[in-house]
């Protein structure tokens, strides 16, 4: 029994934790129900940057399911000229039915490492033809995003506008400052 109240605790206190920790980016908490319509070939993209070496964590995207059932594919993309590039991580989520949701996906088993004064984009697409979802915009329309209408194969950026809500996490690198006379580096 003591075993099960520590291991709730600790759950807890990750759980609660989790969203005020590391957060590198977020959109905001959307206001409306309106948002990105995703389905068949069109998906958006959102772009955002870091200012020092990052190993991601996790995310949150905040969907609507307009179909009966549905799933979408998120990815993180290395960007491109300003647009979204090669895929550096891809999820499926089940999407549910009952109106706007925030989906919260971990990714420490995928070692994705965002790099100082980068910028990288998170993409929202359909997972098939029958699924049709909304992508629900930012409270403030000041991001740059991206759009395609062919399955990703190109991309139309924005420098102005509303991005998809989510938050992106992640825990920046910590390398000690080197000690005098520490030839193996071990801090002794």
């Amino acid at each position: 029994m003591k075993n099960i109240i520590v291991y709730i605790l600790i759950l807890t206190n990750l759980s609660l934790s989790q969203d005020t920790r590391s957060t590198i980016f977020n959109t905001g908490t959307p206001e409306i129900e309106e948002g990105y319509v995703i389905s068949g070939q069109t998906s958006i993209a959102n772009k955002f940057s870091v200012s020092t070496d990052y190993a991601m964590e996790a995310f949150k995207v905040t969907m609507v399911m307009e179909s009966e059932s549905g799933s979408i594919n998120v990815s993180i993309h290395n960007d491109s000229d300003n647009q979204p590039g090669e895929i550096l991580g891809n999820w499926t989520l089940e999407l549910m039915s009952g109106g706007m949701r925030e989906y919260l996906i971990y990714t420490f088993q995928d070692c994705i490492l965002f790099d100082e004064n980068q910028s990288y984009w998170i993409s929202v697409k359909s997972d098939n033809d029958a699924t049709i979802a909304k992508w629900i915009y930012s409270p403030n329309p000041s991001y740059t995003y991206s759009s395609s209408y062919d399955s990703q194969l190109s991309w139309e950026t924005s420098t102005m506008g509303y991005a998809g809500s989510c938050k992106v996490y992640a825990e920046s690198f910590y390398t000690p400052d080197p000690i005098s006379g520490d030839v193996n580096q071990d801090n002794s």
